[in-house]
């Protein structure tokens, strides 16, 4: 039990809060049983389809999310940052294995949880599967949104989206390298990547972007303008 409060002392003031609430009422053996992992970048920590061992909780760092539809080719990309509880939506389903493919976008910390004991706990604690509920729910809800958002939108406003919504999640000090290729961007977004390649040069035009040492640049400024652009089109 001092072991993972120690770990969770250690967190930013929000993560802290939240976590606090969400194992306030957990039982001393579910407290005992987690264990925290370092996950360097880049790497796949969870397969879509792959048999759920553990319910892995972001506490530190971004973790992007594929899906992987028809034919499988990639279709989306989501970026997480903590706290997220990756496993749990799948477990409380039901569903034995998981729903997508996830990888570290920079280097992460987890805590990790049995899925048989986890299930248990949830069984036991009716105010812990409420937060997780509410969560589902609100994230079940927010993709369905944007989805259907995202199918009507011309092929530059899902760039805009896209590099806003990695904006958000990884700048630093005003400024975003977007990391990804064009064949990323195109699994992305659902655009080849030939559209890909006439946007962004449209985009460098336009000044929206910045091209530094081969790879696309955005600040503050760049994405106020797409953001502002995306929001006179749609309430997202």
């Amino acid at each position: 039990m001092n072991s993972l409060l120690e770990i969770i002392d250690d967190l930013q003031e929000e993560s802290k809060e939240y976590l606090l609430d969400y194992f306030k009422d957990a039982p001393l053996w579910i407290l005992n049983s987690c264990k925290k992992i370092e996950v360097p970048a880049r790497q796949i920590i969870i397969g879509e389809k792959e048999k759920i061992e553990y319910i892995h909780i972001l506490i530190e760092g971004t973790v992007k999310a594929t899906d992987y539809r028809m034919l499988d080719v990639s279709y989306d990309f989501f970026w997480f940052k903590a706290v997220e509880v990756f496993g749990a939506m799948e477990s409380v389903m039901d569903e034995a294995a998981y729903m997508t493919t996830l990888i570290t976008d920079s280097p992460c910390k987890f805590i990790l949880i049995k899925r048989s004991k986890y299930i248990e706990w949830m069984k036991q604690d009716s105010h812990a599967l409420f937060l997780q509920s509410a969560i589902m729910t609100k994230y079940l809800l927010e993709q369905a949104k944007r989805e259907r958002i995202f199918l009507l939108m011309q092929a530059k406003d899902r760039i805009f989206i896209l590099f806003t919504n990695i904006y958000k999640s990884n700048n630093v000090n005003g400024e975003c390298d977007i990391s990804l290729s064009r064949q990323e961007l195109s699994n992305a977004t659902g655009l080849s990547t030939k559209t890909i390649d006439r946007i962004l040069r449209t985009l460098r035009e336009e000044e929206l972007i910045t091209i530094k040492n081969g790879r696309t640049r955005i600040s503050n400024e760049q994405y106020a303008k797409m953001e502002n652009f995306i929001r006179e089109k749609v309430d997202l």
